[in-house]
């Protein structure tokens, strides 16, 4: 836990390891916004899609 010594004055940790959270559409934002939910330590992430990887769209993936 000492990873996330400086949001423990922020966000009860125990609670964000312990939460769920779905991400509907994993696009340019919803891929940042899942990586940096993954890095504050939120314990199960579901990620939902519906559209077709394209190769034109691979440079705004970060997942």
């Amino acid at each position: 836990m000492e990873r996330y010594s400086r949001q423990k004055e922020l966000v009860c940790q125990e609670c964000l390891q312990n939460s769920s959270l779905l991400i509907a559409g994993v696009g340019g934002l919803g891929g940042f916004s899942s990586l940096y939910l993954a890095l504050a330590g939120v314990g199960t992430i579901i990620l939902v899609d519906q559209d077709v990887v394209e190769t034109s769209n691979l440079n705004r993936q970060v997942l």
